[in-house]
């Protein structure tokens, strides 16, 4: 954001919100970006055939057990919990 200041002219003083600055800039908030490439890519997958490895991986959860500290979130849980909305 510092950047985008300097491009801009404004300063911290100034009060400008940030998201007015990306407007300004025609830049999309990383978090936006993130949450829209992940639903493209589930859109993609969702395409592919049943017996494809990588939906086998999107949509399959894992027997056996998970190791005695907290568990890594998987693909899907992450995306779900996502409180991003895109536009």
């Amino acid at each position: 954001m510092n950047t985008l200041r300097a491009i801009t002219g404004t300063y911290r003083a100034d009060r400008v919100r940030n998201e007015h600055i990306r407007e300004q800039c025609k830049i999309t908030d990383i978090a936006r970006f993130a949450k829209q490439r992940r639903n493209n890519w589930n859109e993609h997958v969702s395409k592919a055939n049943d017996d494809r490895l990588i939906k086998i991986a999107r949509d399959k959860i894992p027997q056996g057990k998970r190791n005695a500290r907290r568990p890594r979130k998987r693909w899907m849980e992450s995306w779900q919990s996502s409180s991003i909305d895109t536009p």
